[in-house]
């Protein structure tokens, strides 16, 4: 990484911290979006998870008794490192200092994505601002959709498969492993599309005689 990508990912800060500037001036009293749905149960649990074992959760929800485990929005950073922050950074800032992160990271993985097959710095650049910034992220950022804002990291998984397919090795191959284990780790939605996308990956890449078969299939249909 040279002085010209560093250019690019503080260009991402800057603007992140532009459209989260009320934010960032008081992290621990300002939300940017409407506070509900996904944001609500993820705050609530990540206050109660401050002095609790992970996963301890059957009596929440009173009188209801609802485990939040089984819930889609559960994921396991939501358990095993945000209730550290929070002891630290308070649980409001904590969570607003997560959705600004993803927002960054996604942009950032994008355009070192872009730079795997681009020669022009500059379009990798624009492609970091074009997924980055899209309208479906900004959405789930004010939406505070703390799952489905977490992307960066299927990028991240994406570039993976590439270099593994491009370098065969051992390393590339936990690498691309480590990548989709942080998929995982942070949406089960984005674990779930990540490992469609591999399928499709090993078809066309390693399987070329499958896609021959598919494509004959198909003109029978």
């Amino acid at each position: 990484m040279n002085k010209t990508d560093l250019i690019a990912l503080a260009i991402y800060i800057a603007i992140v911290a532009a459209f989260y500037l009320p934010v960032i001036l008081n992290p621990s009293g300002v939300f940017l979006g409407h506070l509900g749905g996904d944001a609500g149960v993820i705050l609530y649990t990540a206050n109660q998870y401050i002095d609790r074992q992970p996963f301890d959760v059957a009596s929440y929800g009173l009188p209801f008794g609802r485990n939040l485990t089984n819930m889609g929005t559960y994921q396991p950073v939501f358990v095993w490192i945000l209730p550290h922050f929070s002891k630290v950074f308070g649980v409001m800032a904590t969570y607003n200092y997560y959705i600004i992160f993803n927002l960054w990271f996604a942009a950032t993985a994008a355009y070192l994505l872009a730079r795997m097959f681009l020669h022009s710095k500059h379009a990798a650049f624009v492609s970091g601002l074009i997924f980055g910034f899209s309208p479906y992220m900004i959405a789930r950022a004010i939406a505070y959709h703390v799952n489905l804002v977490a992307t960066g990291w299927v990028v991240l998984f994406v570039a993976s498969l590439f270099y593994m397919e491009r370098k065969k090795t051992a390393l590339s191959g936990i690498l691309c492993g480590v990548s989709l284990f942080l998929v995982g780790f942070t949406s089960y939605y984005n674990l779930f599309f990540s490992c469609v996308f591999a399928g499709i990956f090993y078809i066309f890449f390693w399987k070329k005689g499958a896609i021959k078969w598919i494509t004959a299939l198909a003109t029978k249909i």
